[in-house]
């Protein structure tokens, strides 16, 4: 469950901290409900287009998945990832 605190930041669900760092963005759009589909990731190296196959997406439709790391919980921490995704006509926004 997404968690924020009362300025709008975004909470750790690790530890709860509002110092939380993006590392990668990626954005995924399908071909066609279910289908492969194509990735833009964004990251400090620069930006990289790829297809991905189908079962490699998260959900059914379009997703934006945003890495982070949170200073509390240290870089070497497992990194954490947001997910922005759509679902029968809605969007859903969840860690994984």
């Amino acid at each position: 469950m997404l968690k924020i605190n009362s300025e709008n930041e975004i909470l750790c669900p690790d530890c709860g901290n509002n110092y939380t760092h993006h590392t990668s963005v990626n954005v995924i759009t399908r071909d066609c409900e279910d289908g492969p589909g194509t990735s833009a990731l964004s990251t400090y190296e620069g930006v990289s287009v790829s297809r991905v196959e189908a079962s490699k997406i998260f959900g059914r439709r379009d997703v934006i998945e945003i890495e982070l790391w949170c200073e509390s919980c240290g870089e070497d921490a497992p990194k954490k990832k947001l997910i922005i995704n759509q679902h029968k006509g809605n969007t859903q926004i969840q860690w994984v």
